[in-house]
């Protein structure tokens, strides 16, 4: 439960919480805080580098490489608060960023259709070398 509930603090929370599952290991059992360890950083590891950037993409439309640059870059500038705000900004960017795109590819299409007409058309142009 002191997993999840730290979670939501990138990386930060997830080396509290693998500290203090430590730590109460130690006092139950100490041979076992090895393992304990082990089994935490492996979980973290698949989690980090597998599971959040596809889930997290997935639900900002991002993919998972641009996902990690969010959290790195924002990181990076802001600290804790820019990586969990740099995802949605990147989401945010990249929408606008592909809309541009379209829309330009749009009015460039438009305006070769205008120059060129007889391409434009969705129905095959009927040349008189097919027999019909």
């Amino acid at each position: 439960m002191l997993t999840a509930a730290l979670a939501f603090i990138p990386y930060v929370g997830a080396i509290t919480s693998c500290v203090i599952g430590a730590f109460l290991v130690f006092l139950a059992d100490p041979s076992k805080v090895l393992l304990c360890l082990a089994i935490y950083q492996a979980v973290q590891l698949i989690e980090n580098q597998f599971i959040y950037p596809h889930v997290v993409g997935a639900a900002v439309d991002l993919p998972p490489l641009w996902t990690l640059i969010a959290v790195f870059i924002g990181g990076k500038l802001m600290g804790l608060l820019g990586m969990i705000f740099f995802i949605p900004l990147f989401a945010i960017a990249m929408i606008l960023i592909r809309e541009n795109t379209n829309r330009t590819l749009a009015r460039r299409e438009a305006a070769q259709c205008a120059d060129d007409e007889p391409q434009c058309t969705d129905e095959p142009q009927d040349d008189g070398k097919n027999g019909r």
